[in-house]
């Protein structure tokens, strides 16, 4: 849950384990944005770059902070992938966190 003071880690799988970077993507609305050979599903408001092993990435975690009840914000993961072409990133699904 994402109740307040709950400490979150925002992970991905499956990035290509030769590279090993991601890229999370934390917004506060959908934008649904066409780029880099997928879909930006959050607006851009928080962008971290996430290094990896072993086709793993995961941010630090973080604690959500009080007065946020009921918010909603959005999250997704690209990541650089040797088998997509060259200027394209691997997108994951995008997901949509409710606060409590």
């Amino acid at each position: 849950t994402w109740a307040a003071g709950t400490p979150v880690t925002l992970a991905v799988d499956n990035i290509d384990p030769t590279i090993n970077i991601a890229v999370n993507v934390f917004g506060a609305f959908p934008v649904n944005l066409p780029i880099f050979g997928g879909v930006l599903v959050p607006s851009p408001d928080v962008v971290n770059v996430v290094v990896g092993s072993g086709g793993q990435a995961a941010m630090p975690p973080f604690n959500i902070p009080p007065g946020l009840s009921g918010l909603v914000f959005y999250t997704q993961f690209a990541s650089f992938d040797l088998g997509v072409p060259a200027g394209e990133f691997a997108f994951s699904n995008a997901q949509s966190h409710r606060l409590p």
